[in-house]
C-alpha cells in the first residue's frame, strides 16, 4: 500500500461486531474500482482474525478471472492455531495472480534486522519488485541470521507455540472484566472494544502507560467504525499479562458510573 501512488489505494474497512472479510463484496468493490491489485492481511492487524483459508481460495480464484493480483500478508502466520493448514504457501503454484509476503520481525522478534520475503509464481511481478529493491538490500547481520535460523525450527515453532498459549490465556482473562469486548485472537495479540461508558481508546492507552507503565496501542485512526473505542493488546509473559490484566481491571472500575445510592446493599425478603 505504501508503494502505490498517492490517491491510488481505497481501503476497504472491516466491519464491526464480526471483521470478517466479505469476500463477494471485497471482490465487487476491487472490480468496480479498476484495481490491479488486491491485498489482504491474514491475520489482521489491528482485528488479529485470520481469513478462513475456503475464503481466501475463494477470493484468489475470483480475482483471477477479473485479472487483479492477490497479495495476501501473513506476518502473524506463525501464531494461528495450525499455521500449515492456515498459510496460502502450497497454493502459490497453483494461481498466477498470488503472491504472498511475510515479515520475519513479527514471528523472529528481528525488527531491526528488516527481513521478510515475497512468494510468487508469476515471474513479471517478481521481476518487477527485484527492479525496484536495491543490490544490497540486507546487511551482514541478516545474512548471518538467515543462514542460521534453519538449525532452531523446532525450537521455533515450539516459541509460536507457547506464545500461543499464553495469547488464549490473556484472551480468557480479559474476556472475565465486566463491559470489556475481547475478540478471540489468531495472532499474538488481542483486539479489545472499552465498555460505552468508559474513556476513549487513546485516553485509556495514555492511563495504562503514565499510572501503570504499560504501553498498548489504541486504534483511534484505523479504517474501523468508532475506531477510538478500541484496542490492541500484545500477549507477553504470564507474569505480565497478569499484570495487564489487573491494571486495566482496575482502570475499568475506576470508571465505571456510581451505583445510585437507593440501590445499594438491598436484600430482598
Amino acid at each position: 500500500i505504501n508503494a502505490a501512488p498517492e490517491g491510488a489505494v481505497i481501503e476497504s474497512a472491516l466491519l464491526p461486531p464480526f471483521f470478517q472479510l466479505d469476500v463477494d463484496s471485497f471482490v465487487k468493490e476491487a472490480t468496480d474500482s479498476g484495481a490491479d491489485i488486491a491485498v489482504v492481511v491474514s491475520p489482521n492487524n489491528p482485528t488479529s482474525l485470520a481469513v478462513p483459508k475456503v475464503d481466501l481460495l475463494s477470493l484468489v480464484e475470483q480475482l483471477a478471472g477479473k485479472d487483479i493480483l492477490l497479495i495476501i500478508d501473513e506476518s502473524f502466520i506463525d501464531f494461528t492455531k495450525d499455521p500449515p493448514v492456515a498459510t496460502m504457501v502450497p497454493e502459490i503454484e497453483r494461481y498466477r495472480n498470488l503472491v504472498i509476503v511475510k515479515s520475519l520481525s513479527k514471528c523472529c522478534g528481528i525488527g531491526g534486522l528488516r527481513l521478510g520475503y515475497l512468494l510468487t509464481a508469476n515471474p513479471q511481478f517478481a521481476a518487477a519488485v527485484r527492479e525496484g529493491i536495491s543490490i544490497w538490500n540486507i546487511n551482514s547481520f541478516a545474512e548471518m541470521f538467515l543462514r542460521l535460523a534453519p538449525r532452531y525450527w523446532h525450537q521455533f515453532v515450539s516459541s509460536c507455540r507457547r506464545v500461543r498459549t499464553t495469547c488464549d490465556e490473556l484472551y480468557r482473562r480479559l474476556d472475565t472484566i465486566p463491559g470489556l469486548v475481547v475478540y478471540r485472537p489468531d495472532a499474538n495479540f488481542v483486539l479489545c472494544r472499552l465498555p460505552d461508558d468508559a474513556m476513549s481508546g487513546p485516553e485509556f492507552s495514555r492511563r495504562l502507560f503514565t499510572d501503570y507503565n504499560i504501553l498498548i496501542k489504541n486504534c483511534a485512526g484505523k479504517t474501523m467504525p468508532q475506531s477510538d473505542r478500541y484496542v490492541r493488546i500484545a500477549s507477553r509473559t504470564e507474569v505480565e499479562n497478569e499484570l495487564l490484566v489487573k491494571a486495566i481491571t482496575d482502570i475499568l472500575n475506576r470508571e465505571a458510573p456510581a451505583v445510585p445510592s437507593k440501590c445499594k446493599n438491598r436484600v430482598s425478603t
